[in-house]
């Protein structure tokens, strides 16, 4: 990482540190998702890769700085450790953090499950061909395929 001693010296302006066991928070720039960013001569780096290269030194940059914590904007160098993007993936899940909206709730859902079912029994009864209920409904075709083949949602 090319930083000079008055990097590391400006970058330790924006936490305050404290104990080992307790999240130090950048008080710098936030990215969208919570992370601290540190900026020197117009590249932006994540303020945890930094303060995890200030404690132990270089390191692999193609592996992650992960949070034990789960805290985006802690710089504790002792809640970071290294990670694969599978591991930060598996870190995820098992800290129970991962989406898991489904259904109607789901940000890309297009019809209700009242709908989905309407859809289906339309469908079976014959009056009404995919095509004609994509137009119906004001979705694709192949969403409605999906719906009536019970490939998504409401499979059971």
């Amino acid at each position: 990482m090319d930083l000079t001693r008055k990097d590391l010296g400006r970058f330790a302006t924006y936490y305050i540190p404290g104990a080992r066991d307790k999240c130090w928070l950048w008080l710098g720039g936030i990215n969208s998702s919570g992370y601290g960013n540190f900026t020197r001569k117009g590249i932006t780096r994540q303020a945890q890769r930094v303060a995890y290269y200030m404690e132990y030194g270089a390191f692999d940059y193609t592996l992650s700085v992960l949070h034990n914590c789960d805290n985006p904007p802690c710089v504790n160098p002792f809640h970071l450790f290294l990670g694969t993007h599978i591991n930060n993936m598996n870190d995820m899940v098992i800290k129970n953090r991962s989406c898991k909206i489904q259904g109607a709730e789901h940000w890309n859902a297009k019809l209700s499950e009242v709908e989905i079912e309407e859809v289906r029994d339309l469908y079976k009864s014959g009056s009404f061909s995919q095509r004609q209920l994509a137009r119906k409904y004001n979705v694709a075709q192949s969403r409605i395929w999906v719906y009536v083949n019970y490939k998504r949602r409401s499979d059971q």
